[in-house]
């Protein structure tokens, strides 16, 4: 999806979630080094948990780590706010720690850019609701194990197959493990989710392009169980009496650094 412009506005507030880096007692830490970077612009730094950071209504938040970006995620507090995530997984944008401090000054600076990325929710049988940015894969928790596994969207069946298990990715996801096993590099510009086997049992199994609203994952032989994990994080281990539901939930934004 294309980029657009962003600005931090007044006073900016930086939220950072995660753990900071160590520093020596010459060396300032990470948000002494981002409040001196704010200070600059009027602004200033919240760090801690994604409560307290989503309380105090930032203009922007740092998310250090998949987990923080995860858990960012998973809580929709501040969901309407723009991540400048760090050291996260290569298919999203963002920067490293070591580059961090620029890539702040450049938000500051109003030459970052802002990106869109679709969100999945995830709801495992009559469970909680989680949120999916990357993948939401089940597979058999046991090495060269094999099952079987359905899809259905929109009420309509896809298909039915055997294989270690069935992996279902956004468009920033299909970069990742879905294209891994062969499913195709999605477009964020279409409302969409690719649907792959893992290590089918037939080899000429289909992989799919479907709509991202209102898919259906089944475990149909009581063989193996099955570990359902959303965005590389095991969630729940099911069986065959349990349904997997996808649904899209709106977007998650994130800020683009050029030349980074």
């Amino acid at each position: 999806m294309e980029s657009a412009a962003w600005t931090a506005g007044d006073e900016p507030v930086a939220g950072v979630v995660g753990t900071g880096s160590d520093s020596s007692a010459d060396e300032p830490s990470l948000e002494e080094s981002l409040e001196g970077i704010l200070a600059e612009y009027g602004g200033s730094v919240v760090p801690g948990s994604v409560e307290t950071v989503c309380r105090a209504d930032p203009s922007f938040v740092v998310a250090l780590g998949d987990a923080a970006l995860f858990g960012l995620l998973q809580s929709g507090a501040c969901i309407d706010v723009p991540v400048l995530p760090v050291d996260c997984r290569t298919e999203i944008d963002g920067t490293r720690r070591n580059s961090l401090t620029d890539a702040v000054r450049t938000v500051l600076e109003g030459d970052a850019r802002v990106r869109v990325h679709p969100v999945l929710a995830v709801r495992i049988g009559d469970g909680r609701r989680h949120r999916a940015l990357w993948d939401v894969t089940l597979a058999t928790d046991e090495p060269a194990r094999i099952s079987e596994f359905s899809i259905e969207s929109q009420g309509e069946s896809i298909d039915q197959f055997r294989a270690d298990g069935v992996v279902v990715a956004t468009a920033v996801g299909s970069h990742g493990y879905a294209n891994a096993v062969d499913g195709p590099i999605l477009s964020a510009a279409i409302e969409a989710v690719v649907a792959a086997p893992i290590a089918p049992f037939d080899t000429h199994t289909d992989r799919w392009v479907l709509p991202n609203d209102d898919l259906t994952l089944s475990v149909e032989r009581d063989e193996s169980a099955v570990a359902v994990s959303v965005d590389g994080r095991t969630l729940d281990t099911i069986t065959v009496d349990t349904r997997v539901h996808i649904t899209a939930d709106g977007t998650l934004s994130t800020l683009l650094i050029p030349d980074e």
